[in-house]
């Protein structure tokens, strides 16, 4: 057999998927075993002409079947990546935002009702505007204190003979924004009028220092004044406050706007709320929409790969009879979903029909239930996957003898269609 093939569909079709390795249990690899031991033991012997052409058909039929029966697998309700788990949390008022952390429907909280008193305010300081090109303190090294938290932090700076006011708080603001320390300075410059300013302003999650985020303090200075007394830095305009919002009527605090429930749940209060706020959880159709688009999407290259085959290849034809076999039941319950096949046999997804499967719970149906579209088709394509030189050209040899006991090969397909190849088993 020519390993060009393997090697080449090593780098071609090696697997991208978010989903994890499949059949890695000693269950599932027995059940494997299982089956190919029947296949080999009822089996005729067959001539095949292996050429590469047959390899490699017979190898992509393997591994898009796989991926096929894996993604369908996980599609079942019981899976917790399933996508037709996703949701995503929904508020019925602007004041309060919520967004899911987690896709996993076991960790999310109950759904409940938050009133936001009032929002969380972060400090400012504003400083005295002075002339921008008038200049500065006397020139020297001036170094201050910062107290933030129960952390304080003492720094240097140095002022230059030439510099005005707008370059030493130019300066000042990249110092300070460089240092991250929870304080964010931006500079209020009016080139009209020549004037020129430094604000600051408290980010992030911080404790209360005697009743402020922080607070700045002169240490030494060459002249008259310190540098944060000459640009009144250390003037309050907003005093921090905490947010306080009440959860199904209980009162709670935070220091910030932004808050964690459950580890899986943010909220983001962007104003005082007017009435009990709803948050709960609704079918992510976003998601949904885009793992069905993915199904589609590997089908339809399935039925591509497989169409193309039959040129050349009349045996592979019984694959699309079998798939068509296989959606003829569900039709009409596929297309209230949304999903539908055109005659050559590829899948089409209309987002709106799905959507509102989803919200009315309807898209479930489709893949639970060992009779349901997902499950028979699943089945499907496990059958393609555990035996493909059943569907490549090739002419019976000798029949097996059934009045005698039959030999079991259980690797006899693994000569042809790679049982290993990829991590299969």
């Amino acid at each position: 057999m020519d390993l060009s093939v393997y090697n080449h569909l090593m780098s071609a079709n090696l697997s991208t998927s978010r989903l994890k390795p499949a059949a890695h249990k000693s269950s599932e690899l027995r059940s494997i075993y299982n089956q190919i031991r029947k296949v080999s033991k009822d089996s005729p012997l067959y001539l095949i002409r292996l050429t590469d052409r047959t390899q490699n058909f017979a190898l992509s039929l393997k591994e898009s079947s796989l991926r096929l029966h894996q993604t369908l697998e996980s599609m079942e309700k019981k899976e917790p990546d399933s996508i037709l788990l996703y949701q995503k949390a929904q508020s019925d008022d602007a004041s309060v935002s919520a967004h899911l952390l987690s896709t996993n429907p076991d960790a999310l909280p109950e759904e409940f009702y938050i009133e936001v008193d009032q929002v969380a305010k972060p400090q400012k300081n504003s400083g005295y505007p002075l002339y921008a090109s008038s200049s500065g303190p006397n020139a020297g090294n001036y170094t201050f204190r910062l107290l933030t938290g129960n952390q304080q932090y003492d720094f240097r700076f140095p002022v230059g003979e030439k510099e005005n006011n707008l370059d030493i708080l130019t300066r000042m603001q990249q110092f300070i924004n460089q240092s991250h320390l929870g304080i964010q300075a931006s500079l209020d410059y009016q080139k009209g009028n020549d004037t020129v300013a430094l604000n600051l302003e408290s980010t992030g999650e911080q404790k209360v220092w005697d009743s402020l985020l922080f607070q700045l303090r002169d240490l030494s200075y060459p002249g008259m004044s310190g540098i944060i007394e000459y640009y009144d830095l250390n003037h309050v305009t907003q005093r921090p406050s905490n947010a306080s919002f009440l959860v199904n009527g209980t009162p709670q605090t935070a220091t910030s706007n932004e808050v964690l429930v459950n580890k899986t749940l943010s909220l983001a209060f962007h104003e005082a709320s007017q009435k009990p706020v709803f948050v709960h959880f609704v079918p992510d159709t976003a998601l949904i929409n885009q793992g069905m688009d993915e199904l589609a999407d590997q089908y339809n290259q399935f039925v591509g790969m497989v169409s193309t085959e039959t040129t050349n290849n009349p045996a592979a034809g019984r694959i699309l009879n079998i798939l068509h076999a296989t959606i003829q039941p569900h039709k009409n319950q596929l297309e209230s979903a949304g999903i539908t096949f055109d005659e050559e046999g590829y899948m089409h997804t209309d987002h709106f029909l799905t959507e509102q499967a989803a919200v009315d719970q309807d898209l479930f149906s489709l893949f639970e239930g060992s009779t349901s579209f997902g499950a028979s088709l699943s089945r499907a394509f496990a059958a393609f996957s555990l035996n493909p030189m059943e569907y490549v050209d090739k002419k019976i040899v000798t029949y097996p003898n059934f009045s005698k006991p039959g030999f079991s090969n259980p690797y006899m397909t693994s000569a042809y269609s790679g049982l290993f190849f990829n991590s299969y088993c």
